[in-house]
């Protein structure tokens, strides 16, 4: 019989397997096997430690490697092969369709592999589950039974799911069958493997090994447990455990002397609580100082999250000469990644027949770094400039919201871009298959890592180079002859087969301080180890298990659930603590976020005992104080560079608001980016409704109105519009946007019958038309000007018109509160209260320009439900008077203030400049 030892988690299980090998007569006739890799890296440097020269090294592997070296040399005059995860996928779409078809509830005309692809890695889970658990399909089939069991105990609640209990029939026998299938081809999973070597463990020749150690082990499938009570038959066969409570209802050993609970009372451990993941990576860089710890082996961060990786390196270890990064990177949080997402959505986007893509998404590609940084057009500056030249012209051209790949190349100033186009998006513009896709995309990987910048970053360079690899395993496997209707079904194929995928950083297994993921630290020994985000769902991550079948249905078949997970992370955490002299565990305390049941139950147990673990934090001294903008100087060459623009209400009206906005605006010229959607916008509508009615108008100079032939007008006006919204929208975008251009046509009608309604007697004189005057402000003569929507002959005078998309015309008319006195003030007081100056500054300008008077103006808006005219204004000297004190404080003042009211501060584009960002828009 083997030897079982039961050992403490205070001891170094790595020591003590080497302690038995090195009492061995010939080392390398030993087998070590470990549940992960990891342990075998440390147990070969401590071996070379102790015997200070080199050796031949003892057969180490991993539960898995252990499996498929047995497997190997037992089918070694067979032909046989690896099932890899996307032939498995294959055969469930293809060879099992039907019974795929009936078990996911797809309807066989929608039935495709995309909408199929996340149940077959359910369905394949469920599979290796069952096999590597010794489960027959007869056991299987006893589905309908557990079904009905079920449904007792709720009371009957699972009789509305029609067609429960066939489902299940047929997963049963997809399950024989598939199997069956796997073993005629001589294709082997990972679960087969393990069931094979099941059922010859006991016939395996050790005989020539010293010792054959199983060390680390806890939860174990039936077939690990097969395979362990086989072997124990061996006497040289040993097993190590690590003592816990949790070890005797998992150890497949019957009789086993198991400690009583260690005590947490005798490791020196810290907890610190911390407000975010900012201060979780503060907060351990000042720990690491502060205990004056050596970045070496003997150090251990671990990390439950990938999330953490790249701060930790970016703040951490990239201070550190040696360290090794063995956590897992999810591949879609590279850049590579986001870069091919960004494609995506760009082709997601195109229009078959018309070829065009979305502006939106096409602005959205060229910009991403590795586009961007391409060395396309001489070098990868000469690209960033040509590609941004090309943005800012896409984001100057309103209402042009598709584009075809041609029109792109004459917008662009640089031949370069056809080139781009060539080799990321003219080959998915067809698609024969997957393969043919992966081939593509292959191709547009490789162009990044041979034409970016992507490989002088230190992190991410052979990303590429493992997205690359993953594609060829696509395209090579039984999927590749696949072919989707629909293109965007390769996008999500590829998005789910990369997003499943993690990778390590480069490093050594043994030097320098080591970065892990919580289950690759499993049985390692540590000095010091910092456990980060030890929060509910992080650690353990308990999430519902992405399986077909229930936690009833689970449980009867002795299969794992979220209580086993929570088991072996419980059972790992707790001695990874006990093993360490120093253990520092963050988690962070958020309205989301509150610490891990694990970190909970050592917290409780110290409590008792009167220890108080938890250690005040570091707190980051951050100021959330509101604070106001500070005044800015106004240089005389400032002042020389006003006193030569020409002003316009508009210019006068922002400094009147916010003076600081108007230095930002126009003086440094720092102009908000028109954003690019996909569609119309209340701001497109203002703009289309300006351009119908200002060639409506501009046909109607001079020309008198009537009632009589009002159908005539009506029509005329719809004629216009609809050219206009064909030629600014030539194809048709979607619902939403059909039904705002059928509001467009409806205002233009309904205006008609506004000007019919209120002004038959009036004579257009001009539409949109500048002009221009000078005003004298003291030495200065200042060009002002205006453009004016429309200029009305009405039977009372001249009627200067301007229209508002808005509802309401009160926030557009100069405010009737001002006085004399008023004007006597601060700028900064009655500025804000003087209302738009708009319409007094029209007529200010019209009537010198024009050499005539008794000139009024009005406001017309176009969003409320009946078209409205605002009351008539009037000049005003008051207002004549403001405007001349603006613009003379303008070019005489030494400074620019910041306003002393909010009110404007909550749609300001600048607020987060001068500081009043905190000045939310919905107050």
């Amino acid at each position: 019989m083997a030897e079982i030892k039961i050992i403490s988690p205070a001891e170094n299980l790595i020591e003590k397997i080497a302690d038995i090998i090195m009492s061995s007569q010939d080392i390398s006739q030993n087998i070590i096997v470990f549940p992960n890799r990891r342990p075998a890296y440390f147990l070969s440097l401590v071996l070379y430690e102790k015997m200070g020269k080199p050796f031949k090294s003892p057969e180490c592997f991993s539960i898995d490697d252990f499996i498929n070296d047995i497997f190997e040399k037992s089918q070694s005059n067979k032909r046989w092969k690896n099932a890899g995860q996307l032939d498995i996928i294959s055969m469930l779409y293809e060879d099992f369709s039907e019974y795929s078809i009936e078990i996911t509830g797809l309807k066989k005309e929608i039935f495709s592999l995309d909408l199929f692809f996340p149940w077959a890695y359910k369905i394949m889970s469920d599979f290796e589950e069952f096999k590597i658990n010794g489960l027959k399909p007869k056991d299987i089939k006893d589905f309908d039974y557990l079904i009905r069991q079920e449904d007792e105990k709720l009371g009957g609640a699972l009789k509305e799911l029609d067609g429960m209990r066939e489902k299940y029939a047929r997963f049963s026998q997809l399950y024989e069958r598939f199997y069956d299938k796997c073993e005629k081809e001589g294709i082997y999973t990972r679960s087969m493997k393990y069931d094979f070597v099941a059922q010859i463990a006991s016939k395996i020749d050790f005989s020539k090994y010293e010792n054959i150690i199983f060390a680390g082990f806890f939860a174990l499938t039936k077939s690990e447990k097969e395979i362990f009570l086989a072997i124990n038959s061996y006497k040289n066969a040993r097993f190590i455990y690590t003592s816990s409570p949790l070890l005797k209802k998992y150890i497949p050993f019957k009789n086993c002397d198991i400690k009583s609970k260690e005590e947490f009372a005798e490791n020196n451990i810290t907890i610190r609580k911390l407000g975010g993941a900012h201060e979780e990576v503060m907060q351990l860089k000042k720990d690491l100082i502060e205990n004056n710890i050596k970045y070496d082996k003997r150090t251990a961060i671990i990390l439950p999250s990938s999330d953490m990786i790249l701060p930790i390196l970016e703040n951490i270890l990239s201070e550190v000469e040696k360290f090794n990064i063995s956590a897992g990177y999810p591949l879609k949080m590279t850049p590579i990644y986001s870069m091919l997402e960004s494609l995506f959505n760009l082709l997601s986007s195109q229009q078959v027949d018309a070829g065009q893509y979305a502006v939106s998404e096409y602005i959205a590609f060229i910009m991403h770094p590795y586009v961007k940084n391409l060395n396309v057009a001489g070098s990868s500056e000469e690209t960033r400039k040509f590609l941004q030249e090309l943005r800012d012209t896409l984001s100057d051209t309103p209402f042009m919201f598709r584009m075809d790949l041609e029109s792109f190349e004459k917008i662009s100033t640089n031949e370069a871009i056809s080139k781009i186009h060539n080799i990321f998006i003219r080959p998915f513009e067809n698609i024969e298959n997957i393969s043919d896709f992966c081939d593509k995309l292959s191709n547009v990987v490789d162009f990044i890592s041979q034409n970016s910048t992507a490989q002088r970053h230190p992190y991410w360079n052979y990303f590429p180079g493992i997205i690359s690899e993953k594609l060829t395993e696509a395209r090579s496997s039984k999927l590749g002859r696949v072919k989707f209707e629909n293109k965007t079904a390769y996008f999500s194929f590829i998005k789910a087969f990369l997003s499943s995928s993690a990778h390590p950083f480069k490093g050594s297994p043994v030097e320098g301080v080591q970065c892990l993921g919580f289950l690759e630290s499993r049985n390692l020994h540590f000095e010091n180890i910092y456990i980060l985000d030890v929060n509910d769902g992080i650690l353990p991550s308990l999430k519902k298990e992405d399986t077909i079948l229930p936690f009833a249905i689970r449980e009867n078949l002795k299969l794992s659930t979220y209580k086993t997970t929570f088991d072996i992370y419980s059972y790992y955490f707790e001695n990874l603590i006990l093993s360490c002299k120093n253990a520092h565990i963050y988690y962070i305390d958020d309205k989301n976020k509150e610490s891990s049941p694990l970190l909970e139950k050592i917290k409780w147990e110290l409590e008792k005992k009167n220890i108080l673990a938890e250690k005040k934090s570091l707190s980051l001294k951050i100021n959330f104080n509101k604070h106001n903008p500070v005044e800015i100087k106004k240089t005389d060459k400032v002042k020389q560079m006003l006193a030569g623009r020409t002003f316009s209400y508009s210019t006068i009206e922002r400094y009147l608001n916010c003076q600081l906005s108007f230095y930002y605006h126009y003086v440094l010229g720092i102009k908000q980016e028109r954003a690019i959607s996909d569609g119309i916008e209340s701001r497109d509508i203002g703009e289309l409704m300006h351009e119908i009615l200002s060639l409506y108008f501009s046909r109607k100079i001079k020309v008198k109105f009537n009632l009589e032939n009002k159908k005539d007008l009506e029509d005329e006006i719809l004629e216009i519009a609809k050219s206009v919204l064909e030629k600014k929208f030539p194809l048709q975008i979607g619902l939403e946007d059909y039904m705002i251009k059928s509001q467009i046509l409806k205002r233009a009608k309904d205006f008609i019958d506004f000007h019919l309604r209120e002004h038959i007697d009036c004579e257009v004189l001009s539409c949109e038309k500048d002009y221009h005057s000078l005003l004298n402000i003291d030495e200065f003569k200042v060009k002002i000007m205006a453009k004016i929507d429309r200029v009305d002959k009405r039977p009372d005078g001249i009627c200067l018109v301007d229209y508002k998309t808005s509802s309401k015309y009160e926030g557009h008319i100069p405010s009737n509160k001002i006085s004399d006195e008023d004007l006597k003030g601060e700028i900064l007081d009655w500025g804000v209260r003087c209302g738009s100056i708009q319409l007094p500054l029209y007529i200010m300008v019209y009537e010198d320009c024009q050499k005539t008077k008794d000139v009024f103006a009005s406001i017309i808006t176009l969003g409320s439900k009946n078209i409205m005219e605002s009351p008539i204004i009037n000049r005003n000297e008051i207002f004549d008077k403001a405007i001349k004190i603006a613009i003379a404080d303008i070019l005489k003042s030494d400074f620019f203030y910041p306003p002393i009211s909010e009110k404007f501060c909550r749609f300001c584009e600048y607020k987060t400049i001068c500081g009043r960002q905190w000045v939310k828009e919905e107050n």
